[in-house]
């Protein structure tokens, strides 16, 4: 069945049915313009034509959500700086605080508990920060946030699961011979499947916007002073913990 339509005031068509049902759908009718076909007596708003009552009334039909490979993954760098930028600024005020309270640090860190636990703290922080705002401070200032993939935040317990995986499976816990490993592990997952095992296991997405300069310039300034916050605390201790022969060798590198 065909119809002719009005276009700025002048005549189209004629159109068949179905070409008229896409038209209502893609928007090019309103259920306000006219249309007449042979046997109608007069120009009548396609709205009120019985056979395209239908197309009008039906919903809209949306695609589902991007699968998690076709959703563009953050550039591997910047999730890796600012995992890194996170735990340099935890890990300046963790040793300030012990320092500031007298705590022997020596003995902290040869502590087993301190080795196990000293990240505990701020994955559990950061379960929080991930829920609330979908950001820690250093994603913050790389332009990351984590949501789900239907762009809403994560619930506390999708939070929490996720920051354990990190802590167990991103940075080893902590331990010096296994977070360059559980790093590079999540490096090669990011790169081929582009999304973190976390990330990945709680279908989870890392959505990236381009930072502002100030913000670079602040993750640049704050990363570096977190860096010497630890160095100035833990290089007396540690020197202390080295041989002879290092500690002779540092302090005449000092003198140069």
């Amino acid at each position: 069945m065909d119809f002719w339509i009005i276009r700025e005031g002048e005549k189209a068509g004629p159109f068949p049915d179905y070409e008229i049902r896409r038209k209502i759908e893609s928007g090019e009718l309103s259920p306000a313009d006219p249309v007449w076909s042979e046997g109608m007596a007069a120009w009548t708003p396609v709205g009120e034509v019985e056979m395209f009552r239908v197309t009008l009334e039906r919903p809209p039909v949306l695609p589902p959500p991007l699968p998690a490979h076709a959703i563009p993954a953050p550039p591997v760098w910047r999730r890796f700086l600012a995992r890194m930028f996170d735990l340099a600024l935890y890990l300046a005020v963790l040793w300030s605080a012990l320092a500031f309270a007298k705590v022997d640090l020596k003995a902290a860190i040869e502590s087993v508990a301190v080795a196990l636990f000293h990240l505990v703290p701020w994955f559990a922080l950061e379960a929080g920060l991930i829920h609330w705002f979908a950001t820690t401070p250093g994603k913050a200032l790389m332009g990351l946030r984590v949501l789900n993939r239907d762009g809403s935040r994560l619930s506390f317990r999708q939070s929490f699961r996720r920051a354990a995986l990190v802590l167990t499976a991103g940075v080893g816990m902590g331990f010096s011979l296994l977070f360059p490993l559980c790093m590079a592990v999540s490096w090669v997952s990011v790169r081929r499947i582009g999304a973190s095992l976390w990330d990945f296991a709680g279908d989870h997405q890392t959505v990236v916007s381009e930072p502002k300069a100030f913000r670079i310039v602040a993750f640049v300034v704050l990363f570096i002073a977190a860096l010497q916050v630890q160095a100035l605390i833990l290089t007396p201790v540690t020197l202390e913990m080295m041989p002879p022969w290092f500690r002779e060798a540092y302090e005449k590198s000092q003198h140069r």
